[in-house]
């Protein structure tokens, strides 16, 4: 039996083309062993040609890692990232304008003797002299500035785990595209798969973390008035909090799996399908509300701000196609068994 290097079909020994899909096979080398003359150098060259993997579950894996739409949607998320980094920059200004703006209706709201300025007066004053008027407008400067500061500091840090993808999907497709290594390094293959588990713990942790201290809260007040309303309270919220974050916690779990089914299909050579058709139809639903929104956005303000919606939508495609991909070979080299 012989495999199609295309598709990983497994094929009778005397096919000249694949039953699954088509592609013909390399005719069988002569048998004829020429005499070797004594004065020639028998010594075979090495890596003359790229080394392809005997194993067809894992040739499978390559030959997506290393196809045209895994380089493209590698390209779309590092263009992503990288309109996502210019778009922050620009906001830059506009924060500027918006805290002096603020701060200008400070001041306007405290000489018309505003009560908004008056209670603002009374709930900082431990901290600041509320007779000077000159330490209330610095106390108003400064929390402008620190919310602005926040707001820059938190966009930064908010590209640290996309850079983390964005390396993983490169380190990926260098190695799927060695081919003078008949194996495919999994390294990329862990960031992306690390990034997931972030965002799972993120969206598990804190609503936990802030539903027991919520819990804590209102079982006190239950018990202070004696009526068991805030409880009830509670566990309505805890359903509404629980419907919204069903469908992004079933999303990252499900592409911790599909990595794991790659990684192991890389590691044991064993063929397996499990890539999760889940993640391949939210990814679509993602692209389709992705570039929808950037569109929009591109019509009202133009420029840069919608590049990375629409960069990331058509990154949601491409990742979908190649786990669909992915997942009808295996089915296809599986059912060929």
């Amino acid at each position: 039996m012989k495999f199609c290097v295309q598709c990983g079909y497994k094929n009778e020994d005397e096919a000249a083309f694949c039953v699954s899909c088509g592609a013909a096979f390399d005719p069988p080398a002569p048998q004829n062993d020429p005499v070797p003359n004594a004065n020639s150098d028998t010594r075979q060259p090495l890596n003359t040609a790229p080394m392809l993997s005997d194993n067809p579950a894992l040739h499978i894996v390559k030959t997506i890692g290393s196809s045209t739409t895994f380089l493209l949607l590698a390209v779309l998320f590092t263009a992503y990232l990288a309109f996502s980094v210019i778009s922050t920059f620009l906001q830059n200004p506009i924060i500027e304008k918006t805290t002096n703006d603020t701060y200008d209706i400070y001041l306007e709201l405290k000489m018309a003797n505003s009560e908004l300025v008056v209670d603002l007066i009374e709930k900082y004053g431990a901290d600041y002299d509320i007779y000077s008027s000159n330490d209330l407008d610095r106390f108003v400067e400064d929390a402008l500035n620190r919310s602005r500061d926040v707001s820059v500091l938190s966009s930064i840090l908010s590209f640290i785990l996309p850079a983390l993808v964005c390396i993983g999907l490169w380190l990926f497709f260098a190695s799927s595209q060695n081919k003078q290594s008949p194996s495919v390094k999994t390294a990329g293959l862990t960031m992306i798969k690390a990034f997931a588990i972030v965002n799972l713990i993120f969206l598990i942790g804190i609503p936990a973390l802030i539903l027991i201290l919520l819990l804590i809260g209102l079982a006190v007040s239950s018990f202070a008035l004696g009526s068991a309303v805030p409880i009830i309270m509670f566990f309505i919220f805890l359903i509404v909090i629980g419907a919204v974050l069903i469908l992004p916690i079933l999303y990252f779990a499900k592409i911790i799996k599909s990595v794991n089914t790659i990684k192991r299909t890389v590691a044991t050579g064993v063929p397996s399908e499990k890539v999760s058709t889940f993640v391949i139809a939210i990814n679509y639903f993602l692209a389709v509300f992705s570039i929808l929104g950037s569109s929009i956005l591109l019509i009202w303000r133009g420029g840069v701000m919608a590049l990375p919606g629409l960069c990331i939508g058509v990154f949601f495609i491409m990742t979908s196609i190649c786990l669909s991909k992915y997942r009808e070979s295996m089915l296809r080299l599986t059912n060929g068994k």
